[in-house]
């Protein structure tokens, strides 16, 4: 057996320093290459205590509600890039505190406050940075996003081996959800990528960004927690008639539901295959029920587009998007488990049309 091989430790200075590197875009020189290299390494060194975090939390469900799904994703290096240089430009790199994330989704929101609370009250081999807890669903953000985000610190005892000593200080971010609010969570995710939008970050269609706000207010009814600020003067009734307007008009069911299969499709295809495209037009025929896939290399970006515009002119009822083929990778590992929440949103619209509280 092959004896592991010793982490590196960083500093604040080196992981600030390459950060800035990054963020001035001079992609063609030495220094930017080994800025990404050092950053890269200082993400994979968060893969052990975001890995011993996830053993332990998957033994702590049981105590609440065992048949919890836990997650954890080690964030893309491109991912951190984009947010140093782009959403979050006046960060330093080394405060950025969601490289490594485990998520649990609760059936319901007491059990989301009871595993809250087993983490603020517990003693563990993490220290909780209380001053880095957010509240997203007493205080949603502003795109409707619901949750608990507690932040740790590794090792707040002393270590048990030689090598703990390399990892300590790394954080890593847990979210806790609620299944509705996860089913949530995974339906901006993929109409983002169908789209070639980050709805997330508030980019993207306004109706689609207002549809997810509805939905989040309703969800928010359900969980007897506090609505959108601009929803606050809405009786239900009108909340459910303007969402169900605008989810018609935006054909929200049809679309999530022809985008999920057209996703479902190109992850059955053989990774060989996959490889052989870097932009892929999703569309999917209703009336002959099959997929249609065409991909492109990346220096074929402008015939995807003309091929693009053809499908949309000749068959709109397609629901033809092009994306690039690794943003569905990115969605996988992201959401591993995206079918059934997916499929779980779609329900919930189709209960909102039919006037029903979504369950």
């Amino acid at each position: 057996m092959s004896k592991q091989k010793k982490p590196i430790k960083y500093s604040k200075t080196q992981i600030d320093k390459a950060g800035n590197i990054l963020r001035s875009h001079k992609t063609n020189t030495l220094e930017y290459a080994e800025a990404r290299a050092f950053v890269d390494q200082w993400r994979m060194s968060h893969e052990r205590p975001m890995q011993r975090f996830n053993v332990t939390l998957r033994k702590k469900r049981k105590m609440i509600y065992q048949d919890a799904v836990v997650a954890r994703r080690l964030k893309r290096l491109q991912t951190i890039i984009d947010k140093i240089s782009n959403r979050q430009q006046d960060m330093n790199l080394s405060r950025m505190q969601d490289v490594g994330g485990v998520r649990i989704v609760m059936q319901n929101i007491e059990q989301v406050y009871r595993m809250k609370r087993v983490y603020q009250e517990g003693s563990f081999s993490y220290k909780l940075k209380n001053k880095l807890t957010r509240d997203y669903i007493e205080k949603p953000q502003k795109s409707g996003y619901r949750g608990i985000h507690l932040v740790f610190e590794f090792y707040n005892v002393p270590v048990s081996n030689e090598n703990d000593q390399y990892w300590k200080s790394l954080q890593i971010e847990m979210q806790i959800r609620t299944e509705l609010q996860h089913a949530w969570a995974t339906g901006v995710e993929i109409v983002s990528v169908m789209r070639g939008e980050n709805l997330k970050a508030g980019q993207g269609d306004k109706g689609w960004l207002e549809l997810f706000r509805y939905i989040s207010s309703i969800i928010a009814l359900v969980e007897n927690k506090p609505t959108l600020l601009q929803h606050r003067n809405l009786n239900p009734q009108d909340l459910f008639k303007q969402t169900t307007e605008l989810a018609k008009r935006l054909e929200a069911v049809d679309k999530i539901s022809a985008w999920v299969s057209t996703i479902s499709q190109v992850e059955g295809l053989e990774q060989s295959k996959r490889r052989k495209f870097h932009y892929a037009i999703l569309a999917i025929d209703t009336k002959e029920k099959k997929i249609l896939l065409f991909g492109f290399a990346k220096n074929k970006f402008t015939e995807a587009t003309k091929k693009l515009k053809e499908l949309e002119n000749e068959h709109p009822e397609y629901y033809p998007v092009l994306v690039a083929a690794g943003d569905i990778n990115n969605l996988r590992h992201a959401y591993p488990n995206y079918l059934p929440s997916a499929i779980r949103l779609v329900e919930i619209i189709q209960r909102i049309e039919d006037g029903l509280q979504p369950e």
